[in-house]
């Protein structure tokens, strides 16, 4: 046994070596890899200078040779991507190196290939996508020997290298120039303009790919559309062009043939271009204007008795009983004709007019330089519209309101009630609706009340020539109306303009359309008594290629159905699901227990199917005895 005293003194002096150990150790810094332990190079495609797509890739290359380990700690590649690069993805080939982006801190892609020896790496590819102009420097990469590296080795010196680093820029709007014809400046609703788009490419660099889109918002069609060069689509009043590619100094020319539409007032044509590829993001191109044709009363105040004269005219707002805003007639052939004449200059049969007692229409005199219109004389108060028509479908309309004792007309009636109906058909009887007095008289002199009808609740009304019409001699009469989905206590409301009180109709009824039977759904009969045992019932579609079979197994000797979700007998018809199989073959199998409960039963089987949004039902049932 040592003394005490020689074991304390041995205690002390391990305990002063290990102190300075430790002090030794905290206080050393953080090794730093040097610039001859790895060597790498970074590449990047394309190489700078280069003009790109927006959302076109961008990848860096990297590889690396180790020369002195940097032993258990991890080696990190970080590159401080410049703004104007969105991250996408980072791998090396084969996989084994993860890279994570904002790492350490946002803006850096850091990947961590861990303790390496020496030798080769794996190489190393980061994917970005370019969204603004960009440029990338050899100081953004660098090599780090384990997190607390604080003089990792740049690919700015030494040996290290960053190839096609630079200034990588996207293509914008200002490198492009547009430029549009039209056949005029200005035309008329319902006309035909041809509009051509050019867009040429002086950016000094070939596009590659890219899809450019001509849109026509105000247009109702669009027909013989071009694209050269590019694929072409139409959808609705947009024509698309893809698969462009534009070398320097190269065009992009879309034409196409655009109808105006028959607005509410005057509007301009405005097409718009984009290309999103080339950073052209809804590009306003030179605006069309489209006129209706103004409309003026050239005589004095309205009254009965007194002649009315309505010239065309140019107005540039609507007044009251005096203009309807529009431009003057052009007497040109290629901008505006007569809707029904064909005429540049719109004759008589171009105007209609509507009123209480309009007698005769005749060709208005007084009118200025190729201005038409009409004249009559009103007979009774009331509203009378003058309505002039042209192109194809192209309106306006002036209301002149003649003073007097009042028109006579006060509400509407349905003096024929709708019927009952069959969802998919037209109602039983179909509806009339009168313009009447407060005594119940019909306006018989009204030509021109337009009456609309509204069916109740969620359901849908449709009308042969649809659900408004203007009334003859004070009535209105529908035809071909039909009411789905099938409901009682279905009403129709009439309601008119101008405003009278609206009527309501007697409630009907509408049934649900019994299925069409059909000889295709065929099925499968029994020579004898079918065993429980391998109880399956079956059938063939034919060439009906139905979305679902259905089969309603009824009992005979109490007249109750099968339920197969639940596997008992109940009162109500049930449509069970049935299997599709090879071919049009379908089929229902009863097993397990269930096979029970027909025990010693006959059935009768009939299919329900439904093929082309149409239901369909067996045109024959089939029986079977079950043992």
């Amino acid at each position: 046994m040592q003394p005490a005293g020689r074991s304390l003194r041995l205690a002390a002096f391990l305990l002063t070596v290990l102190s300075g150990l430790t002090l030794a150790t905290a206080s050393r810094p953080a090794a730093a890899i040097q610039d001859d332990h790895v060597q790498f190079t970074v590449t990047q495609d394309p190489a700078a200078p280069a003009t790109l797509q927006v959302g076109a890739q961008v990848t860096f290359t990297v590889a690396a040779t180790v020369t002195t380990s940097p032993g258990a700690v991890p080696l990190l590649f970080d590159f401080d991507y410049p703004a104007g690069l969105a991250f996408v993805s980072g791998a090396s080939t084969p996989p084994g190196v993860a890279c994570t982006n904002n790492q350490p801190s946002p803006g850096i892609v850091r990947c961590d290939y861990g303790p390496v020896g020496v030798g080769p790496l794996v190489p190393v590819t980061l994917t970005f996508t370019i969204t603004a102009d960009a440029t990338t420097a050899p100081a953004q990469a660098a090599m780090r020997a384990g997190v607390a590296d604080g003089a990792p080795d740049s690919a700015a010196d030494g040996d290290d290298g960053f190839a096609g680093a630079g200034a990588l820029a996207v293509f914008n709007a200002t490198m492009f120039s547009v430029a549009r014809t039209a056949d005029s400046p200005s035309t008329f609703e319902r006309d035909e303009v041809s509009y051509t788009v050019t867009l040429a490419n002086d950016s000094g660099t070939a596009t590659g790919a890219f899809t450019a889109t001509v849109d026509f918002p105000g247009a109702t069609t669009v027909t013989s559309p071009t694209c050269s060069p590019g694929t072409l689509s139409v959808a609705g009043t947009t024509v698309t062009c893809a698969g462009v590619s534009l070398a320097p100094g190269e065009s992009l020319q879309v034409a196409a043939n655009v109808r105006t539409a028959d607005a509410d007032a005057s509007y301009t044509l405005a097409p718009v271009l984009a290309a999103p590829a080339l950073g052209i993001t809804g590009a306003a191109l030179a605006q069309v204007q489209v006129n209706e044709v103004g409309l003026q009363r050239t005589s004095g105040a309205p009254a009965v008795g007194s002649e009315i004269v309505v010239c065309t005219a140019e107005g540039a707002a609507d007044v009251a009983n005096q203009a309807a805003a529009g431009a003057a007639q052009p007497n040109d052939g290629s901008r505006m004709v007569g809707g029904f004449s064909g005429q540049p200059v719109l004759q008589l049969g171009d105007f209609t007019v509507n009123g209480p007692g309009v007698g005769t229409v005749s060709p208005a005199t007084g009118c200025g330089d190729n201005q038409s219109g009409v004249r009559f004389t009103p007979s009774a108060p009331g509203t009378y519209t003058i309505e002039a028509r042209y192109n194809t479908g192209g309106t306006n309309l002036l209301a002149i309101t003649v003073p007097g004792s009042g028109s006579p007309a006060t509400k509407l009636t349905f003096t024929t009630q709708p019927g009952n109906g069959v969802v998919g058909l037209p109602l039983a009887v179909q509806p009339v609706v009168a313009v009447q007095t407060a005594a119940s008289t019909t306006v018989t002199s009204d030509n021109t009340t337009v009456v609309t009808l509204a069916v109740s609740g969620d359901a849908t009304l449709t009308c042969t020539g649809g659900t408004s019409r203007t009334v003859v001699a004070g009535v209105a009469t529908f035809s071909g109306c039909t009411v789905s989905p099938a409901g009682t206590g279905y009403t129709l409301t009439a309601t008119s303009s101008p405003a009278l009180d609206t009527d309501t109709s007697a409630p009907f009824n509408v049934t649900a359309a019994e299925p069409t039977p059909t000889a295709q759904l065929a099925i499968t009969t029994a020579t004898g008594p079918v065993p429980r045992s391998r109880l399956a019932f079956t059938l063939t579609s034919g060439t009906l290629n139905p979305t679902e079979v259905r089969l309603v197994i009824r009992r005979s000797s109490d007249s109750k159905y099968w339920n197969a979700a639940t596997a008992s007998w109940q009162p109500d018809p049930v449509r069970n699901p049935m299997a599709a199989g090879t071919g049009s073959s379908w089929h229902l199998a009863i097993t397990g227990d269930a096979r029970r409960q027909f025990a010693g039963t006959t059935v009768t089987l009939e299919a329900f199917a439904v093929a082309g949004g149409q239901d369909y039902r067996s045109a024959a049932t089939v029986t079977h005895t079950i043992r």
